[in-house]
């Protein structure tokens, strides 16, 4: 599985995600068509590699 990240800066924090297919997670950022984001627990990763977005990481650390 090949690895993408996502930052999301805001004014006082930087949110990165890594994972794969994380443009269809940005473009529903877009539409504000996201309610909540939390990373897949590694014994579900096979199932959710079937279809659509899957987050492995979310880190949340103070904007630059």
């Amino acid at each position: 599985m090949d690895l993408e990240t996502l930052k999301i800066s805001f004014s006082t924090h930087d949110i990165v995600l890594s994972g794969r297919s994380l443009s269809e997670i940005a473009l529903a950022l877009e539409d504000l068509a996201i309610r909540w984001i939390k990373p897949v627990q590694s014994r579900y990763g096979r199932v959710a590699e079937v279809e659509g977005a899957l987050i492995t990481d979310i880190e949340v650390k103070p904007a630059d």
